[in-house]
């Protein structure tokens, strides 16, 4: 496959718990997005998300965080996904 269908790019967090929705496009069902905060890194597909970072791991409802059909969804000021000022890279797998 093509790069092109599996974009890479980046958003900023804007701290804020209200749904934000990030046109990102490609062909794949999972998303791989990590930060510069205290390192995490989450991975989050149709069914919710899976959250890294500070020696743990949680698992985030879809109702919070999903990615489908090429759009990434966040109702969550989480600073794995969210956090104000922060930048998040993403990749499509």
């Amino acid at each position: 496959l093509h790069t092109r269908n599996k974009p890479s790019g980046t958003y900023t967090g804007n701290g804020d718990a209200t749904i934000r929705t990030i046109n990102i496009g490609g062909i794949g069902d999972v998303c791989y997005i990590w930060s510069s905060n205290k390192g995490y890194s989450a991975i989050v597909d149709h069914d919710g998300a899976l959250i890294y970072g500070l020696e743990t791991v949680k698992h985030v409802k879809p109702q919070v965080v999903n990615f489908r059909n090429g759009i990434l969804t966040i109702i969550s000021n989480d600073p794995g996904l969210n956090y104000n000022g922060t930048t998040y890279t993403y990749q499509v797998l």
